[in-house]
C-alpha cells in the first residue's frame, strides 16, 4: 500500500517565512525539509509520538500551564499542535496534503530477500543499487521534461518476506514512467521498441533496458515485481531479460578520437578501458577490451594522441573496441612494443592495433 505523505509547516506569526517543515506519514517515514534554528527536529519527534509537554505562562491570568499531546496517531498529534502552537509561541503552523506521490515499487522475492529469516547482505547492496541506478536514469535530460526541476524526495520501505523499494516525488516522473512501462511491455512481448516509436527518450529507454540485463546477477532473486500506477508485472525470467536487451545495444561505431586516460580496474576484473573524447571536446566514451597489462600500458604512454577506433556499443558511454589506429604522421610502435603487444594477442599491423576477443 502506498504512503500518503503530508506537508507539515511551521511560520513565524509576523514574517510567515517559514522555520520548520517536513514530509511526514508515520513517525517512521518522514522528510524533513527546513529547519532554520535546527533546534525543531527533537520537538516534532516528540509530538509525532505523543510524548510533547511545554509549560507557558497565561498573559491574563499569569498562571502557569502545562501543555501536552500524548494521543497515539502521530498525524492527529500534529494537527492537534498545529491547531494550538498560536497560543504559546509566536509561530503558526499547518499540516495539508503534499504534492508527493507515488512513482514505481521494486519489490523482489526470494530466499536471500527474506527479511523475517535474515536478509543476506550483498542481495540488499544489489537491490539498493539497482533502485539508486533507476533513479538516476529518471532524471535523464529529456527536451519538455518537467520533473528534473527538483531533486525527487524518495522513501524505501521493507516487507517481512520480502525487500520492497518504493519510490516517491514532488515532481511527476512523466517521461520516465512512460519508458518504464514501455519496457515493461516490450518485456512481456519479447519485442523491443525503436527510436521511431521513443523518440528523444529513445536513449532513456536503453540505459534502462541495461539495468535490468544486469537482474541475471542476483543470486536467488525468485520474482521481481514492480508496481507502477497501481498495475503489477512480475518478471521471472531474467536470463530472457538479459538476451533481449542485447539488442539494444551492438551497433557498429567508429570513430577518430583522442586518448584520455586508461582504466583497468572495473570490477569483473576481465576487461580494461581506454577513455577517449571526440576532437571538440564533447563527449567522453569509455572504449573496454580484455584485461591485457601490455596494452593498457601502452595506451596509457599514448596519453593525448589522436586515433581511429573501431567497435560497437555496450552503453551510452561505453564501447567495445575492435581496432584502434594511430593517425599521427610519423607516429610508430616500437619494435620491442609491438613484440610485447603481439605476445599479449594483439595483432599489430603498421600503426593499427586489433584487438582479440574470445
Amino acid at each position: 500500500m502506498s504512503v500518503n505523505f503530508k506537508l507539515f509547516e511551521i511560520k513565524a506569526q509576523k514574517s510567515k517565512k517559514t522555520i520548520f517543515s517536513a514530509y511526514v506519514a508515520d513517525e517512521k517515514a518522514y522528510r524533513i525539509i527546513t529547519d532554520v534554528t535546527g533546534r525543531f527536529k527533537k520537538k516534532f519527534l516528540k509530538i509525532m509520538r505523543g510524548v510533547y509537554k511545554h509549560t507557558y505562562m497565561n498573559k491574563e491570568t499569569e498562571e502557569s500551564i502545562e501543555y501536552k499531546i500524548e494521543g497515539d496517531n502521530p498525524l492527529e498529534n500534529l494537527q492537534k499542535y498545529a491547531n494550538d502552537c498560536n497560543t504559546f509561541s509566536h509561530t503558526t503552523a499547518e499540516i495539508s496534503p503534499s504534492n508527493i506521490k507515488h512513482q514505481y515499487t521494486l519489490h523482489f522475492y526470494g530466499v536471500d530477500y527474506n527479511m523475517s529469516k535474515g536478509m543476506e547482505p550483498k542481495a540488499q547492496h544489489r537491490a539498493n543499487d539497482f533502485f539508486f541506478e533507476l533513479g538516476k536514469i529518471s532524471q535523464m535530460k529529456i527536451p519538455a521534461n518537467n520533473y528534473l526541476n527538483e531533486k525527487p524526495q524518495e522513501f524505501t520501505t521493507a516487507e517481512a518476506a520480502s525487500l520492497k523499494l518504493e519510490m516517491y516525488s514532488t515532481r511527476e516522473m512523466v517521461d520516465f514512467k512512460i519508458v518504464f512501462k514501455q519496457l515493461l511491455d516490450d518485456i512481456q512481448s519479447g519485442i523491443l521498441s525503436t527510436e521511431v516509436v521513443l523518440g528523444n527518450r529513445y536513449a532513456m529507454y536503453k540505459r534502462l533496458f541495461k539495468e535490468f540485463s544486469k537482474l541475471t546477477r542476483f543470486n536467488n532473486l525468485d520474482t521481481l515485481t514492480i508496481i507502477i500506477d497501481g498495475l503489477d508485472t512480475n518478471l521471472t525470467d531474467f536470463e530472457d531479460i538479459a538476451n533481449l536487451a542485447e539488442n539494444v545495444y551492438g551497433a557498429v561505431v567508429d570513430g577518430e578520437m583522442i586518448i584520455q586516460s586508461v582504466h583497468d580496474y572495473y570490477r569483473d576484473e576481465s576487461l580494461d578501458g581506454l577513455i577517449v573524447d571526440t576532437l571538440n571536446f564533447s563527449q567522453i566514451t569509455t572504449w573496454k577490451y580484455p584485461k591485457n597489462n601490455a596494452l593498457s600500458k601502452f595506451l596509457h604512454l599514448a596519453k593525448g594522441e589522436k586515433v581511429k577506433l573501431d567497435g560497437w556499443t555496450e552503453g551510452e558511454n561505453t564501447r567495445r573496441m575492435k581496432s584502434l589506429e594511430f593517425l599521427r604522421d610519423g607516429f610508430s610502435i616500437p619494435t620491442t612494443s609491438k613484440q610485447e603487444l603481439q605476445r599479449a594477442g594483439s595483432t599489430v599491423i603498421d600503426k593499427k592495433l586489433i584487438i582479440g576477443w574470445e
